[in-house]
């Protein structure tokens, strides 16, 4: 059971408290200290505390431990003035408590007793946080419940009882530290006997004794990972919210431009963010790169777990475990970094248009299989772009950026590559390298062809089918290949960087990383089919052929 939705506030464990003190002693104690050090010493006191049977409205229930006599299921409380009472189960069974005698919080490493309890410590903990003074009786009941109900075992008489849990607790916890098992629980209080809480108390110390240990114990709050990094324009993320409060709040400052949202990018409440709850950053597409520091607080966390020994400071008496935890508040951070692409701004007015006005159209499309369906994991988006109206030898600029077809937003990623055309009409290509961050995203490519730092053509239509490609989910399905040519921006038609006939500007930063141009995928897709037809006829004749010099064979045996 997840220690997250076990405390609500400081204030209900001290309200449990009041109506668990039955038949229980007072350690007065100035405040609670770290369990290396010793604590503010108090007096222990003898008698019921004003957390009476009367409260309950019933004696609590008889426990005879295997070569033990029979015990009352009694809870001790310890009175602190930073935290209020907490309560407290026996550690022994064969030592008594000294009135008056002096306590302090001790690590188990000085254990005093004689008994096996530091060798249990896992299972010991587990049960007192767990216990119905940690979670509550409705959840205590709910949990032990379904686990009857899972083992076959008949169900709760009446419900869950809270001195039928702090009975069957109590005796788990003597289980451990005395090396024995209950033998059975008694009562001689009607009440008891009507709501079957015999039967329940040893079904509850069943459920305790089968679950104790199967989880660990967390206090405080944390992230599921201390940096997260990605693109402005792009939704960064997820990190998930562990925290052991009801809820935390940002409580840092964001920059401009960053907030924090869901996996669709919408904002959330951040003043009610949930345990196990995914977070993702949005950087506003242009935001220059930089990074930002997300705390989270909550102010009832579990700071201290319950399972805090008590011993006699000066006095050997009984060792008594805390049942409740310490809450208060506890903080969790996370980095996010991003980074931004420096885009050419265009200019105030294109070129006059004319009647040969340049002209730019593309196709995108993925450049591992040619489809316009992008691996999940990632993959290159190859843009071949077709222009018309330009001026051999000239030098151009093309600049390419990958938007968001759902925000109609930058993702961040954009490719630039300068050409000189050897004509005024033919195709350049630009690739686009899209990682795992953006599965499940419809991508759209804008063109601008630039020229002395004036936009000569674009192509910018958030609509276009043939500049659409969609990447896949996560797991990577959709998409077998991987991208194996390693070269850098590749020419498409006659371009090839830049030709090497830059006769016009006398420019040398020319794009010299082109590679090899696409397939043209109907001429390959027929070379194959014309293939595999070939090979399969000629794979008939010479099974035909073999057959007919077998059959000659044999009838040559024949004769």
């Amino acid at each position: 059971m997840a220690l997250a939705n076990m405390i609500r506030s400081r204030h209900m464990a001290t309200a449990m408290a009041a109506l668990l003190g039955a038949g229980g002693l007072v350690v007065g104690l100035q405040s609670p200290a770290a369990a290396e050090e010793p604590a503010a010493t108090g007096s222990v006191t003898s008698g019921p505390t004003r957390y009476s049977t009367t409260t309950l409205g019933r004696k609590m229930i008889q426990i005879k431990m295997r070569g033990h006599s029979t015990t009352g299921g009694s809870v001790l409380g310890v009175d602190t003035t930073s935290h209020g009472r907490q309560l407290a189960y026996c550690v022994e069974m064969r030592t008594g408590v000294r009135s008056g005698s002096q306590m302090i919080t001790a690590p188990w490493s000085s254990y005093p007793g004689a008994n096996a309890a530091d060798q249990s410590l896992s299972q010991i903990q587990w049960v007192v946080n767990n216990s119905i003074d940690v979670v509550g009786q409705q959840a205590m009941e709910n949990a032990v419940s379904s686990w009857l109900a899972a083992q076959g075992r008949p169900r709760l008489v009446n419900g869950l009882q809270i001195n039928e849990a702090l009975a069957a607790t109590q005796a788990v916890i003597w289980s451990y530290t005395e090396s024995t098992s209950v033998e059975r629980f008694q009562t001689t209080d009607s009440r008891n006997t009507a709501d079957g809480a015999v039967a329940d108390s040893m079904s509850i110390y069943h459920y305790l004794r089968a679950m104790a240990g199967s989880s660990s114990v967390k206090t405080g709050m944390w992230m599921s990972a201390e940096e997260i990094a990605g693109a402005s324009g792009t939704v960064i993320g997820p990190v998930t919210v562990h925290t052991t409060g009801t809820k935390a709040r940002l409580s840092s400052d964001l920059p401009a431009g960053v907030t924090l949202v869901d996996s669709d990018g919408n904002p959330i409440d951040v003043n009610n963010i949930k345990n196990g709850q995914k977070l993702y950053v949005k950087v506003a597409a242009g935001t220059a790169a930089g990074s930002a520091q997300i705390q989270l607080t909550t102010d009832d966390a579990v700071v201290k777990a319950a399972g805090q020994m008590f011993k006699g400071r000066y006095t050997r008496t009984q060792t008594l475990i805390i049942g409740t935890p310490t809450v208060g508040a506890a903080s969790a951070k996370v980095m996010v970094r991003w980074t931004t692409a420096t885009t050419p701004p265009p200019p105030a007015t294109p070129e006059t248009p004319t009647a040969g006005t340049p002209t730019v159209t593309t196709s995108a499309t993925d450049k591992a299989d040619g489809d316009r369906l992008i691996a999940g994991k990632g993959g290159t988006v190859t843009d071949v772009v077709t222009y018309t109206g330009l001026k051999a030898g000239k030098k151009y600029t093309l600049f390419g950026e990958l938007m968001d077809k759902a925000t109609g937003q930058s993702t961040g990623i954009t490719a630039t590559r300068k050409f000189t055309p050897p004509a005024a009409n033919g195709t350049v290509t630009l690739e686009f390298k899209v990682d795992a961050n953006f599965a499940e995203k419809t991508m759209v490519v804008f063109e601008t062809i630039l020229r002395s730092g004036k936009v000569i053509a674009e192509h910018k239509d958030i609509n276009d089918a043939a500049q659409t490609v969609v990447v896949d989910k996560s797991s990577g399905e959709g998409d077998g290949g991987t991208d194996g040519n390693t070269g850098g921006n590749t020419g498409g038609g006659s371009d090839n960087g830049d030709d090497g006939s830059n006769s016009g500007d006398n420019d040398s930063d020319d794009d010299t990383s082109g590679g090899p141009s696409l397939p043209v995928t109907g001429a390959s897709l027929g070379g194959v089919i014309g293939a595999g037809v070939l090979g399969l006829v000629m794979g008939a004749w010479m099974l035909i052929a073999a057959r007919r010099r077998r059959a000659t064979l044999g009838a040559e045996l024949v004769r």
